[in-house]
């Protein structure tokens, strides 16, 4: 499978007193080019693997497992904060901001850490500081619901065998009820250190529709990055029967990759996965 590399260059912030940084270098995965064929705007709900690549996730990098229309989860390394944590699992849920109204609550778990984001829009986001590990699957599910007349978006994370429900959010004005507008993508949001891979393996992507319990496949996605002016390399194809997507890092980290589409906006089709998709506890659906 082809794959595509480049370097690029981002506009430069020359902080007081500091040293250069390049702000938002992203690439994405935009598996939503399939699902619309596959389920017809009826998506209750999908997950997503992700695999740090060992020696590839230094702070600061975030890589989103599922991002819809409505919001985002993933997996994140920052700096080292005051209570030695430096990993967290984020799910959040945009409010509608031409509306002027937010999105709220319906349940969140004891051991999340909950509250209002800012920036790039507001809305609500749920922290759960958990030690991830590098090289070791990490599995996420995003689901859609109807709470009171609006759209619910519910985010689980998976450990010790089983689905655990981080929070379930209603939103300010949605009432379609379904997911869209699939997306993944590997961040470096800050970008204080481009030095340094941030590479991660994206896959498999299991979605279901309301009318089914039949969680298929999707197996191809569009690839796309941010600005096309950045001085940093980026990195996208398939490896095995796994998406894959770099950013930063010396060139000779790309393994011999060529810079085949310097543009950087192609279609990605993978082999089929041999895992199975792992269905949601009944007992965990209501909430």
């Amino acid at each position: 499978m082809a794959a595509a590399a480049n370097t690029r260059k981002y506009p430069a912030v020359q902080p007081a007193g500091g040293t250069v940084q390049y702000y938002g270098t992203a690439c994405h995965l935009w598996p939503y080019t399939e699902i619309p064929k596959i389920f017809g705007g009826k998506l209750e709900a999908i997950q997503a693997e992700l695999t740090a690549v060992p020696g590839c996730d230094p702070p600061v990098v975030y890589f989103c497992a599922l991002g819809f229309t409505k919001g985002y989860m993933g997996m994140q390394v920052f700096p080292t904060n005051k209570d030695g944590k430096s990993r967290q699992i984020l799910f959040s849920v945009w409010d509608d901001a031409k509306a002027k109204k937010e999105s709220t609550f319906i349940y969140s778990a004891p051991d999340v850490v909950t509250g209002r984001f800012a920036g790039e829009g507001t809305g609500c986001q749920t922290k759960f500081y958990y030690d991830w590990k590098t090289g070791e699957p990490q599995r996420f599910l995003v689901r859609s619901s109807i709470h009171e007349g609006n759209t619910a978006f519910s985010g689980y994370y998976y450990m010790n065998n089983e689905w655990k429900l981080l929070a379930t959010v209603r939103h300010a004005t949605d009432t379609n009820g379904n997911l869209a507008g699939i997306y993944s993508f590997c961040e470096n949001w800050y970008g204080k250190d481009i030095s340094q891979p941030r590479r991660c393996l994206f896959g498999p992507y299991f979605g279901k529709s309301k009318d089914s319990d039949k969680w298929i496949e999707c197996t191809k996605a569009r690839f796309t990055r941010s600005d096309k002016k950045e001085p940093v390399v980026w990195d996208g194809g398939v490896e095995g029967d796994k998406f894959f997507m770099q950013i930063d890092g010396p060139e000779s980290s790309l393994k011999g990759h060529k810079p085949d589409n310097q543009e950087g906006n192609f279609v990605l089709i993978k082999p089929p996965s041999s895992q199975k998709a792992i269905p949601l506890p009944l007992e965990q659906t209501n909430k």
